[in-house]
């Protein structure tokens, strides 16, 4: 597994204009004799790569020992960017990060030489992400970054910034940037990376044994998005497990899968029991003239159901899934009006999605 250092080292790093630079000082060194090493260093708490947290610019906000760890660990997206982040910009990345992966559109890292406007900044805000982190060592522009702040940090948005991006492709990564835990603090340095995982997300879940057979992200997402049906799997009775045909409507404006059933019976029941569920899809496959064997594709999603209690939705989700099946739309229609009231709508959100191309011979 590949990983980035995207921190500044300490003593060499840029700093804000008007901040104090890190100093080191010598206590003992082996050099000089003495029977070990030993430095003392001073600096500001924002100098190089270092976490904002809410008290930076509001008296009763949380410092950085307050910080959810989570905010500052997990999936996260990189992106491309120079000059102004305008909120346009700010939607198109939030759309793209949510296609390749749900979790990472959470932490938004920008590569580049690149500033938050205002209008990018209420973007990011209003989607709730976790985490922002940019390049520079103020997120909006340097000749007044106070709004920029205000607008994130009032939403409790982490912000990472004097982040090192350079040799960091865009995509999907894992981040760990926890700052130090300075009690009472506006801020503090950390020691950020990026691991590479799989375009998936996730961790904790096992890669496919034989790689060659390994489909794409975008394989994986056009079986989700074209077969009608895939077999839900939950954990049920005395820890069996409980596997069911369901049909199934993925979602990309989320990256979701939506299902509906009826209100009771043993699938609902398991659910309340645990919601960590899977679901495989498998096509049908093809089949070489003259030959016996099909090549078959298949994807399988780990992740967490949830009960959405929505008439609205269930409406509107229903009504996509059925249009899967029919574009005949008073039917749809009059099947919602009898059925929609006894109806749970369920939300399937990814933790892992993987797929394979096997040829049965």
């Amino acid at each position: 597994m590949k990983q980035y250092d995207i921190s500044q080292e300490v003593f060499s790093c840029a700093v804000f204009p008007g901040d104090p630079a890190p100093e080191r000082k010598i206590l003992c060194s082996m050099e000089q004799g003495d029977p070990y090493n030993l430095t003392e260093f001073s600096m500001c708490a924002h100098n190089g790569t270092h976490v904002d947290a809410p008290a930076h610019f509001f008296a009763e906000g949380k410092t950085v020992d307050q910080l959810e760890l989570e905010k500052t660990t997990g999936p996260a997206f990189v992106s491309s960017h120079q000059g102004i982040l305008a909120g346009a910009d700010a939607m198109a990345i939030l759309s793209e990060a949510s296609a390749a992966d749900p979790e990472a559109a959470k932490r938004i890292l920008i590569r580049g030489d690149a500033v938050l406007s205002e209008e990018g900044a209420r973007v990011f805000a209003e989607a709730g992400i976790h985490l922002f982190g940019n390049e520079s060592q103020t997120v909006g522009p340097e000749d007044g970054p106070m709004a920029v702040h205000k607008i994130l940090l009032g939403a409790e948005v982490v912000l990472l910034e004097g982040i090192r991006l350079a040799e960091v492709p865009d995509g999907v990564y894992f981040l760990n940037c926890a700052p130090l835990n300075l009690g009472g603090a506006e801020g503090a340095p950390c020691r950020a990376v990026l691991s590479e995982i799989r375009w998936n997300g996730g961790t904790g879940f096992p890669a496919l044994t034989r790689k060659k057979k390994e489909i794409s992200r975008e394989e994986c997402l056009e079986l989700l998005i074209r077969e009608t049906r895939g077999i839900l799997s939950v954990n049920g009775a005395d820890g069996y497990p409980y596997g069911m045909p369901m049909n199934h409507y993925y979602r990309p404006e989320d990256g979701c899968l939506y299902f509906h059933c009826g209100r009771g019976g043993h699938r609902a029941e398991a659910l309340l029991r645990s919601d960590k569920v899977s679901f495989c899809v498998c096509e049908q496959g093809i089949r070489p003239e003259g030959e016996w064997a099909y090549t078959v594709r298949s994807v399988i999603v780990f992740g967490r159901m949830e009960v959405l209690d929505d008439p609205e939705q269930t409406v509107a989700i229903v009504s996509e899934l059925s249009r899967k099946f029919t574009r005949d739309e008073e039917y749809i229609a009059e099947e919602i009006r009898r059925f929609a009231k006894g109806t749970l709508l369920l939300k399937l959100t990814p933790e892992h999605i993987c797929g394979k191309r096997v040829t049965e011979s």
